[in-house]
């Protein structure tokens, strides 16, 4: 077995295989045209490599992945995109211009959709191939990222209308308003809704606090009960102050689809004298990512 070492430029080297004695030769060209040699090619250390991405789950995003720089002319080569989600996409080349005597740099974009909240790990492979199928495929740069990905928020934009009134509460705790109603919360379409709300008394001061719970009914229910539980608050006074007329809600809990459902937001609060009420809910947009 034989190897010649050819000079390279900037210290780096590719070895070629010259020669090889086998007991046939039909064995060597089966294998070369099933894996064509891998080697690494002249080229300088990649920039922008460490990139973390924010995104959210559910929700397509094209972002750069970081930039390397490889010798001119630099023809036809191929960024591969490992998402670290068991899925792979090829990356978009976006020529950077020239940064040396003969130097190019370029910066790889990829499009992708994470379907799950979770830390990935990204790997970006980009190859410059041969002029044949079975020719010498050169590695240019190899680019390492993560993806920080959320939930995507339950939005919860609707109205909600019913009739309410009041639990028995004892005196020095506070006053207690239970209310039920329908109506539309977003995501989940047609609800009915139960909620309880708790204004504090003479002794135990404090916000209004209570829980909402918004349950699917309607054609777009399904047979699996699907519904969010959201924790209320409010400001009051002591010493039964008036219901707030708005109320600051984040979303604690979820079944059937809407198992580990997330989101904040406010209800606007109108009560009638003939005890009956109306919710207007208006979901905070999501973070920026």
């Amino acid at each position: 077995m034989r190897y010649h070492v050819l000079p390279a430029r900037r210290g780096s080297f590719i070895e070629v295989l010259e020669s090889r004695q086998l007991l046939s030769a039909a064995p060597l060209q089966s294998a070369i045209a099933i894996a064509p040699l891998l080697v690494v090619g002249p080229i300088s250390a990649p920039t922008g490599a460490n990139v973390t991405l924010h995104e959210q789950a559910g929700v397509s995003f094209t972002a750069s992945l970081g930039t390397f720089v490889t010798l001119a002319p630099a023809k036809n080569l191929q960024a591969a995109i490992n998402w670290g989600d068991g899925t792979a996409s090829k990356g978009t080349l976006i020529p950077g211009g020239v940064v040396g005597l003969d130097e190019l740099k370029f910066e790889v974009d990829g499009t992708h959709t994470y379907r799950k909240a979770g830390i990935f790990r990204i790997k970006v492979t980009v190859t410059e191939p041969g002029p044949t199928p079975t020719s010498v495929i050169r590695l240019i740069a190899t680019l390492r990222d993560r993806a920080i990905v959320v939930a995507k928020p339950t939005l919860l934009d609707g109205t909600i209308d019913g009739t309410y009134s009041l639990a028995p509460t004892a005196v020095d705790i506070g006053a207690g308003y239970v209310f039920n109603g329908t109506g539309t919360a977003g995501d989940l379409g047609a609800v009915s809704a139960h909620a309880f709300v708790t204004l504090p008394g003479f002794i135990a001061t404090g916000q209004a606090t209570g829980t909402l719970t918004l349950t699917q009914v309607g054609p777009s229910a399904s047979a699996v009960n699907n519904s969010v539980t959201l924790k209320l608050t409010g400001p009051t006074e002591a010493g039964f102050g008036a219901f707030p007329a708005s109320l600051a809600y984040v979303i604690t809990g979820g079944t059937g689809a809407f198992a580990g459902a997330t989101g904040t937001g406010s209800i606007a609060v109108t009560l009638n004298s003939d005890m009956t009420f109306s919710f207007v809910i208006t979901s905070a947009l999501p973070p920026a990512v």
